[in-house]
């Protein structure tokens, strides 16, 4: 399993990733967890949008498999690509919780507009404990 954990360009680390692999195994899911940066690296071509549809919608060119399974956040608020990753995930279907940066994961219902001008924190996440 992949999880693609999605992040203001500035907030994630390392150690996050080694946390959220360590919080899925403890919950019997062996993921690989991926840092949003890492994946705007080596995939982003230009455009926002493309590339947000193309973070979910990815495929794995041997296995035909979606190249992430799961998506994961955290904090308060989120950015404006953040916000467009998280969205097409829940459009398409796809799972995706909000993590409080311990032990705690929620599932994410929507992702709120609240400041349209502020692209680094203009939106929240709606969630439930399910």
């Amino acid at each position: 399993m992949r999880a693609f954990y999605a992040h203001a360009r500035d907030g994630a680390r390392v150690k996050d990733r080694v946390a959220l692999r360590t919080l899925l195994a403890g919950k019997g899911l062996e993921a690989h967890v991926v840092l949003g940066i890492n994946d705007h690296i080596k995939n982003w071509k230009g455009n926002w949008e493309e590339w947000q549809k193309d973070v979910v919608h990815r495929v794995n060119f041997v296995t035909k498999k979606p190249v992430y399974d799961l998506f994961i956040t955290g904090g308060d608020t989120c950015g404006r690509a953040t916000a467009g990753i998280l969205r097409e995930a829940l459009s398409a279907g796809k799972p995706v919780f909000w993590w409080d940066g311990n032990g705690k994961l929620e599932r994410v219902t929507g992702v709120v507009t609240f400041d349209p001008e502020d692209w680094q924190h203009g939106w929240r996440f709606e969630r439930s404990e399910k």
